[in-house]
């Protein structure tokens, strides 16, 4: 089995700035296979998963995603921090 090194997409920097500015606590979590940021606030949880501009969900990311959503836990794929804004609204 092959393994990469983590590697932070470019564009997570400025979302995690953005969240945190809107009052958002944000954990960058660095576990494979977990989406990459856990944000709350006033006891409101949301999973986001940073892409780059072309970036593309792994089959593993897409089916923890379908899981995720059918559990009903509100997580989004962001690419920019307009995005991320939105999806943690």
């Amino acid at each position: 089995m092959r393994r990469w090194a983590a590697k932070r997409d470019d564009n997570e920097a400025a979302i995690v700035q953005a969240l945190e500015l809107a009052g958002w606590t944000v954990v960058r979590v660095s576990s494979p296979g977990v989406m990459d940021l856990l944000c709350g606030r006033q006891g409101v949880i949301r999973l986001l998963e940073v892409k780059g501009k072309h970036g593309r969900l792994t089959p593993a990311q897409e089916r923890l995603l379908l899981r995720l959503r059918a559990a009903r836990i509100q997580v989004a794929v962001v690419r920019t921090p307009e995005e991320a804004l939105a999806a943690v609204a």
